[in-house]
């Protein structure tokens, strides 16, 4: 994030998402506000040097996808580059499989601006975090959260990684998103034999 940054557009956008989150409790930790991995996205997105409207659009990526908000307002209130960008990342309506939601999110990388590719990745890193922190701490309980075994996770995670380093090779993110995809692997693993 430079010095010249409009810090009301991530304000705003952090109060909207603040608000469409309320009450929800995030799949890894029951007891955790949901609006803690917004938050975490965009801080990713800002350690990595993203503009405003990106991190805005880091704030509000799921409120598509999980809250009442439709894209139009997004882009009412966001602008048409903040909207394109949730737009982007959010997922096929749920009369799709697990399955075809996430391959649709593989296939949809080519058609992808670098900050929806830097949101998308960020999303994915703060999820694998906050699974290897669950799976420290809780164990195999927060299975019943999901619906997919976390092999199934660690599959998809690669092939978007793969899409996303296909198409912007130095997005910023992607050490680090491959580093949090090794992480996660290596936590099934260890969780895999205390079973």
């Amino acid at each position: 994030m430079s010095k010249n940054t409009n810090l009301d557009l991530i304000f705003k956008a952090l109060n909207f998402a603040a608000r469409a989150h309320e009450g929800q409790k995030r799949k890894d930790k029951t007891d955790l506000a949901y609006i803690v991995h917004p938050i975490g996205a965009a801080l990713l997105l800002m350690r990595a040097g993203a503009d405003e409207a990106v991190i805005a659009a880091g704030l509000l990526h799921d409120v598509v996808e999980d809250c009442n908000v439709t894209l139009k307002e997004l882009e009412k209130e966001f602008g048409r580059e903040v909207a394109t960008m949730v737009a982007d990342v959010t997922e096929p309506g749920s009369s799709y499989s697990w399955e075809e939601r996430k391959q649709h999110q593989i296939d949809y990388v080519k058609k992808m601006s670098r900050g929806s590719m830097m949101v998308k990745a960020a999303d994915i890193i703060h999820n694998r975090w906050s699974l290897v922190s669950a799976l420290e701490i809780e164990g195999p309980s927060i299975l019943k959260n999901f619906h997919s075994p976390f092999s199934d996770y660690l599959k998809i995670d690669r092939k978007r990684y793969e899409e996303l380093k296909n198409k912007w090779p130095t997005n910023p993110l992607l050490p680090e998103l491959n580093q949090g995809i090794k992480q996660f692997e290596q936590a099934l693993k260890l969780w895999s034999t205390k079973i």
